[in-house]
């Protein structure tokens, strides 16, 4: 690695000092160091007539407890200011107020709130806050009189933006938040608001896809095991979604999913009365019933690595499951940052060589144009965008009988603005074999210590004809099975893994003990192949779920 350039950290933007986890060099950066500048085309500048929809007291934002807020989503560049706007109390020097914006929110159930715009990048480096109750009459700020918080420069990442520690709040009432700028400074900038009451949980990550399902998995926020999860079509307003309860562990399976089809998932945990707020969302698109494939999903735009031809390399892993004959690769979708998009992408493909690429396989797919590039945020003053890649052949992968059997893929970017980078999205919230690869173009590999690349592999798997590779010593009945099937060695059962015919892995536990009851009943009706290991001996079995 050259410098720290290689490395981008977004939640929060701060720049690390090299570690054995994290990549990067010590060294002072500010984005222009990237050559691009901050987005502005998601925030609040819908202008009428110039200013920010929310210039106005009664167009305040409504801003949801607990949602998260990243690169500057907002904006008071041409705001102004209504007659009777009052200043807040803690304005330096008695700064009047000049280029205000508004937001609104609800009181908790603890009446207890933190706002802050103490969020990188924000083009707004110097924000003041203000919050006030309701007025009587939202059209006359003379009526806004009751200042119930204050600040002016108490930042902790960005010390000359603002944090307000609000308490005794009336629950359920509306409280009215002034944004200004300094001294009639204008940007882009952030705001959320934090209730620790419920707080919202983390590492929410898709473990598993199907035609017809998907399950999910994430870490509490605290000792809450009560949660919901909604999902719906892409870009479905919550609240309009369906709701699955989830709990007391922390996952869920969403099932009677429609095959080939795109959908969105978010998470709220509930804390008696309290909810956090919404967490999402993850994007995922279910197989068609005929394809296998797999999926790692972004966590909130994390992190990205950049790569280019010359300088870093950056490649993930994928298995083809065992008992499959042959993995017929099809499509890549793959999260990009980058300024404008990419002309098109060089794909290679390599061999395993103990969790890092190997031997390359067959030559460079060069100059494969995107069949699609849909923008699905910003982060850090990039564009967010979800690539497509439809390969004009597919690239076959061959599998083994009893293991699983890994495959690498490098991607190369030629952007569509010469001399921008381009990043492939990565995510710690838990990685899919294993961690993102890195190349400082020396020819050596090393792994990136808990990253792993956010992209999704479809293809078409051929399984095997399953002949029954029995072990002695072991009987598991019944077969065919209802519910649950019984198995029995007299050596301890190490692992038992169930495979579906396209050949993807529906169950494994690892039991170590002599007998073990493997429950089937949430597994759909069908055949499935059970891979049992003792003794590092693999015994494979055919197995009929009625």
């Amino acid at each position: 690695m050259k410098n720290i350039t290689r490395f981008l950290l977004v939640t929060p933007l701060i720049f690390l000092l090299a570690t054995p986890d994290f990549i990067g060099w010590n060294m002072k950066i500010s984005r222009e160091n990237f050559g691009i500048k901050a987005i502005d085309e998601a925030k609040n500048s819908d202008r009428l007539g110039g200013n920010p929809v929310n210039d106005n007291l009664i167009n305040a934002i409504p801003l949801a407890i607990n949602a998260t807020c990243s690169g500057d989503a907002y904006t008071n560049m041409g705001a102004t200011i209504q007659s009777g706007e009052p200043s807040g109390s803690c304005h330096y020097n008695g700064d009047s107020a000049q280029t205000t914006v508004w937001f609104s929110f609800v009181a908790p159930n603890n009446g207890e709130v933190v706002i802050t715009t103490d969020i990188p990048p924000a083009d707004l480096y110097d924000a003041q806050i203000a919050v006030f109750d309701a007025p009587s009459d939202l059209n006359d700020l003379s009526t806004l009189t009751n200042e119930v918080g204050c600040d002016e420069d108490s930042g902790v990442v960005m010390g000359l933006m603002s944090i307000v520690e609000l308490t005794g709040l009336t629950a359920g009432s509306t409280y009215y938040i002034q944004i200004d700028g300094y001294n009639g400074s204008e940007g882009g900038f952030c705001i959320e608001l934090i209730n620790d009451a419920c707080p919202q949980p983390s590492n929410f990550i898709m473990t598993n896809l199907g035609d017809d399902s998907a399950s999910f998995t994430w870490l509490p926020g605290a000792d809450e095991t009560t949660w919901e999860v909604e999902y719906g079509s892409v870009g479905f307003p919550l609240g309009t979604g369906t709701v699955v309860s989830a709990g007391p562990n922390p996952e869920v399976d969403l099932t009677d999913l429609s095959p080939s089809t795109s959908y969105e998932v978010y998470l709220t945990a509930i804390c008696g009365p309290d909810v956090s707020g919404a967490l999402g969302p993850i994007a995922f698109s279910t197989y068609g019933q005929d394809q296998c494939g797999q999926s790692q999903t972004s966590n909130g735009f994390e992190n990205a690595f950049f790569m280019e031809e010359g300088g870093q390399l950056i490649a993930n892993d994928f298995s083809v499951a065992a008992g499959t004959v042959n993995f017929s690769l099809e499509n890549i979708t793959a999260n990009l940052w980058t300024t404008g998009g990419v002309v098109s992408m060089d794909l290679l493909f390599f061999q395993d060589n103990e969790g890092i690429p190997g031997e390359q396989i067959g030559n460079t797919i060069e100059n494969l144009v995107p069949t699609s590039q849909t923008v699905i945020g910003t982060a850090a003053g990039f564009d967010v965008e979800k690539m497509v890649l439809d390969l004009p052949n597919p690239i076959n992968f061959p599998g083994n009988s009893t293991e699983n059997t890994i495959y690498w893929i490098q991607m190369i970017a030629t952007p569509v603005v010469p001399g921008t980078q381009v990043a492939w999205e990565v995510t710690r919230a838990g990685t899919i074999g294993y961690e993102t690869a890195y190349n400082d173009n020396s020819g050596t590999w090393s792994s990136s210590a808990g990253n792993d690349g956010v992209f999704t592999i479809l293809g078409t798997c051929n399984l095997m004809a399953v002949e029954n590779q029995e072990l002695e010593d072991f009987t598991f009945y019944p077969n065919p099975v209802k519910d649950k099937i019984f198995l029995k060695a007299i050596r301890k059962i190490e692992e038992v893994a169930i495979y579906d015919i396209s050949g993807r892995e529906m169950e494994k536990i690892r039991p170590n003990s002599f007998e073990q009851t493997f429950m089937m009943d949430e597994l759909p009706s069908g055949i499935f192949i059970m891979k049992i290991k003792i003794d590092g001996s693999v015994g494979i079995y055919r197995i009929i779920k009625e």
